[in-house]
């Protein structure tokens, strides 16, 4: 029975600070990422999230590999979705036994081989998720070592025990760590992280900062929204052209 408070979270800023081209993994069976995405979903192009461990929130259709809120129907063949399983922290999971999450897991191995750069927020890979671990980083490096790639660490645990724990995913060490997400390049550089980090480490130009404004309410925080959201329409558009 949770709901998020008549005001913006960080759950907003993080969901409207990336684009329809980034995932979202989350390991939390809670629903505050699926709410607010569902909110929003008809308003802006939003990040695809991905719940590899079920969610409280969420059912699907096996059939049309469709899913939405607990208790609503599938739009294709108007059947009732079907809860979503819960992985719970034991140290031998299946990720292939139900059809819903076997294919989360193909969502998030997909988006690690193609990805340019990953960000960790506050996920400390414990022993009880050894495979998850494994399967994540043989994704990682399915395509290349990752020598240049960059990787983002927000935690608020210290540098070395960061490094102990996430060095098979950065064999040179190509990453930085911030303990705040306001601090981090998604929030720096919000809905255009990627191409702050083209600019700056390829063509080797200085990228000004575009922060995410973490004080202001729905309303300013939309018309604040609306000149970066015009112009990826506009870009998709010529693109389409």
């Amino acid at each position: 029975e949770l709901r998020l408070p008549e005001c913006p979270t960080l759950y907003h800023h993080l969901l409207l600070s990336l684009r329809q081209k980034d995932i979202i993994a989350t390991f939390n069976w809670d629903p505050f990422l699926y709410d607010t995405w569902d909110y929003y979903k008809d308003a802006m192009p939003l990040p695809k999230i991905i719940y590899l461990h079920g969610n409280v929130r969420i059912a699907y259709c096996d059939k049309h590999h469709s899913y939405g809120t607990k208790g609503t129907y599938c739009p294709e063949c108007n059947k009732e979705f079907t809860p979503v399983p819960i992985l719970y922290p034991i140290s031998t999971k299946n990720y292939s036994n139900d059809p819903f999450i076997s294919s989360e897991w193909d969502r998030i191995k997909y988006g690690l081989r193609e990805a340019i750069a990953l960000t960790i927020f506050g996920y400390g890979a414990p022993k009880s998720d050894k495979e998850a671990f494994e399967l994540m980083i043989k994704a990682w490096k399915d395509r290349s070592n990752r020598e240049f790639e960059t990787i983002e660490i927000i935690d608020t645990k210290d540098r070395q025990s960061l490094i102990e724990t996430w060095k098979p995913f950065m064999p040179t060490y190509h990453w930085q760590h911030v303990k705040n997400f306001y601090k981090s390049l998604i929030a720096r550089y919000a809905r255009r992280s990627c191409e702050a980090l083209y600019v700056s480490t390829v063509l080797g130009r200085f990228v000004e900062d575009y922060p995410f404004p973490k004080d202001i309410g729905f309303e300013e925080l939309m018309l604040w929204l609306k000149p970066l959201i015009d112009a990826e329409l506009a870009s998709n558009l010529e693109c389409r052209k």
